[in-house]
C-alpha cells in the first residue's frame, strides 16, 4: 500500500496524517519518504 499525504496546517491535512500514522502502527508497512514544506512546521 502506498499513501501520499500532503501536510500543511489545514485540519484535513492533520487528520490525514493521523490516519496514516494509525495505519503504520497497526499494519506491516514501510515509509519510503515523508515531505513537509519547510514553512509549515
Amino acid at each position: 500500500m502506498k499513501i501520499l499525504v500532503a501536510v500543511d496546517k489545514s485540519e484535513e491535512s492533520q487528520e490525514a496524517l493521523r490516519c496514516t500514522c494509525h495505519l503504520l502502527e497497526h499494519f506491516q508497512a514501510e515509509v519510503d519518504a515523508l515531505y513537509v514544506q519547510p514553512n509549515v512546521v
